[in-house]
């Protein structure tokens, strides 16, 4: 009776996690397929990256990870004043 009890409790356990993990997963391949959508996107407006080993895939892919993490997804929008700011390239008039 104990086995059949302890066999019950660890299959209610373990379903629901792979049922969580399932999830997790198809989440994460629609972020990448939305990553992917957006770089696109990006290389036909012309974009490009300049003295980077990544492709502009991966750094996209990596910036939506980061904001998803540190953001919990949400975009932060606004205005900074009284920052140092560093300018790395030449402006076109």
């Amino acid at each position: 009776m104990k086995k059949l009890i302890l066999l019950l409790l660890a299959f209610c356990l373990v379903i629901p996690m792979t049922y969580a993990d399932k999830k997790a997963e198809k989440e994460r391949k629609e972020q990448l397929d939305r990553s992917r959508k957006i770089a696109k996107n990006l290389k036909k407006e012309g974009w490009k990256l300049h003295g980077s080993s990544s492709d502009l895939e991966e750094v996209v892919i990596r910036h939506h990870d980061k904001m998803r993490s540190v953001y919990g997804g949400r975009e932060i929008v606004g205005f900074a004043s009284n920052v140092k700011t560093k300018t790395l390239g030449v402006r076109k008039p």
